[in-house]
Parts: C-alpha cells; structure tokens; sequence
C-alpha cells in the first residue's frame, strides 16, 4: 500500500528541508511531537490532513479525546494526527506497596486527594523498600523531567503559561512557587533522593529499591522486562484537579508544492490503518489516540496500560511557542533557571524569571 511512500521525522528542525534536498520534494509523510507542530506550521512547512479524506478511510474527529483533537489543530488547520499520548504519570511496587497496606482490594494503589495523605502514603512505601524511599524522581541535568513534574503541579493549581510572540511569558507566579516549594518536599530526603539524574532514579525503581516512580509511560517496557512487581496511575490531584503532562507522536504532511493526488490519499489511508491497528503499539506503553482501540476489549486486558488510561482526561501540553516541546530549548532553559533551586542552593522566589531564548 505505501511502499513508495517517503517518511520523515523531527530530528534536525530542518529535517523536511533536507528530504527535500534528497529526493527533490519533501516526504509524503513525517513524524513529529505535536508540541513541536506549532514552529513548523508558521513557515508553510507543512499541509493540512483532509477531513473528507481520513472520514473515508473510517477515521473521523469523534475517534479522538476532545484534548488530543485540539491539540491536533493550529490556527483551525488539522495540521497532525496524534497516533499515541505519552503522559508523565506514577508507577508503584506492588510488592512494597502490598508490604505497607497501600493497595484495595483490588490491588490498586490506595486513592489520595491531599498533600498530606500522599505524603503519608509515599512514606508507607518507603518504610518497606530497601532504599527507604517512597519516591524516585529524577532531575539533575535534565530539564525535561524537571518540566515534566513542574507542569503537573502548577497545572494542578489552576496554574497557566502563555508566550506571546515578541512579549513576555505570562504565568502566575504565586502559583508556581507554591508548585516548586511542594516539589521540594517530595525531594526532601525522606520520601524521595534529592540527589537523582533520569538514570539513577529508573535504575532505583527498575531494581526494586524504591515504592514508586515519577517518569513517562515509556518506561514501561524496560520496567516489565527487568521483571518488576509495578502497576501504574495518573499522579494523584493532591493540589487540585488530576494533570498530566504529555505530547504526542504525530503524523504531518510536509508542504509539497504540486502533491500528488493518489500518493496523498495513500498517505491518508496508510495513517488510517496505523490508527486501526495501534493496539500493539499500546503495548509500549503509549496511550493510542484513536479512541476506539482504548475502548476495544482487548486494550482493558492490558496491565497496567489500562490503569492509566484515563490520563487523556487530563492532558497538558507545553505552553505553545516555536521553542517549546519534547526535547525542546525550553525545556532546557526551564532546567538552567531551575536547578539550584531544587538542590536548595537557590531560593524559589529569587530564582528569577526563566530564561528566553531570545
């Protein structure tokens, strides 16, 4: 069906330009994070899908969360379609979690609402686990993570992030401080190390030695070969609503000039058959955007994907603006400005405006 069909992805921001280079027009189609959408679409890089199309080939706007579809969209233009969500969520020891009387009767981790009960909980976990910590999350030299665990929680708060173009970044301050100083209390050297990088924090949970871990979905795989006892959930809303920061693997159309008619309506078709049959994506621990697949009977009998299911109910993505998304600048900026104040060399409230990229 789509043997001669050109892909490409988002791994040089002039990626679409050299495939163009090369074969003398751009991809027939492209992967892309959907937060980095929006520093493409500007410039004319890339096409809209066409609704009558992809409505064709059985894939309409109700197959998709009301969040994943108006992330799909830049200015009314249906210019992705998100194959998957990959959310930054909680994973637990069920063993230790057992241990310390966390889990119902249905073996799920207990619910908490509050600060206080979480703190509780994490602590239990820690009691029985061989590191003696309840939590692992890591975020030295790694703004991602670091973002990933700020946005949660600012967003919990009802906190917002704007980044006009040619202005300043709107966002509510006392809100953030109040995100930061919570984040610091689960670092604190009691529930969780306040000495982690992404690799010690995984390597901590992947051997058993912590009760729970804060990472994305994609951990899921390596967790279950390293043969670990682990369920998963969305990170309890202990400051208000449940939030879950993520983005998404997309499809996109680099801009063609003249595209040809049948070869973009094999394109069409090809992406409607990845959705279809993303069910064995799902295995990887992405959350497949085509709705139907999460509410397919056999997507409720994987474990712990269909645990955590529900994150698309929550979903926030990176504030929109050309440098920010997965692996963006922003991240790494956010990570500079911000990490001496998790290593307490730094005060919250004199930590400064973050950075910009200018």
């Amino acid at each position: 069906m789509a043997e001669n069909i050109f892909l490409g992805d988002e791994r040089s921001r002039g990626g679409v330009i050299s495939w163009h280079e090369t074969h003398a027009r751009a991809p027939d189609v492209a992967v892309m994070h959907a937060a980095r959408v929006p520093g493409y679409a500007p410039g004319g890089l890339l096409d809209p899908w066409d609704l009558d199309l992809l409505a064709e080939f059985g894939v309409v706007k109700e197959d998709f969360p009301e969040l994943i579809w108006e992330k799909m969209q830049v200015d009314g233009q249906l210019l992705d379609i998100a194959l998957d969500s990959h959310p930054f969520v909680m994973y637990y020891n069920t063993d230790i979690a057992e241990a310390a009387g966390q889990l119902d009767s249905e073996g799920l981790l207990l619910p908490v609402d509050t600060p206080e009960a979480f703190r509780e909980q994490l602590l239990a976990l820690g009691s029985e686990a061989p590191s003696g910590f309840g939590l692992s999350g890591g975020y030295l030299g790694d703004g991602s993570n670091q973002w990933c665990m700020f946005e949660t929680y600012y967003t919990q708060l009802g906190g917002t992030i704007e980044l006009p173009e040619g202005g300043t970044m709107q966002y509510q301050e006392e809100l953030a401080i109040e995100a930061i100083e919570y984040i610091l209390s689960l670092i604190d050297g009691e529930v969780g190390n306040g000495q982690h990088d992404g690799g010690t924090a995984i390597s901590e949970f992947a051997t058993g030695g912590s009760g729970a871990f804060f990472g994305g979905v994609w951990e899921t795989g390596s967790y279950t070969n390293e043969g670990v006892p682990f369920d998963m959930q969305v990170i309890p809303g202990v400051l208000g609503p449940p939030a879950a920061y993520a983005d998404s693997h997309s499809f996109v159309l680099p801009h063609q000039t003249d595209p040809d008619p049948e070869r973009r309506r094999t394109v069409h078709q090809l992406v409607a058959y990845l959705l279809k049959n993303s069910l064995e994506w799902a295995g990887a621990g992405h959350i497949p955007a085509y709705s139907p697949i999460v509410e397919d009977p056999g997507y409720a009998e994987l474990v712990p994907q269909s645990h955590y299911a529900e994150a698309t109910d929550y979903l926030v993505h990176d504030p929109v603006s050309w440098f920010t998304g997965s692996g963006s600048d922003f991240h790494t900026y956010f990570g500079n400005d911000m990490q001496n104040v998790w290593a307490r060399r730094t005060e919250p409230w004199t930590a400064g405006t973050p950075s910009s990229p200018g």
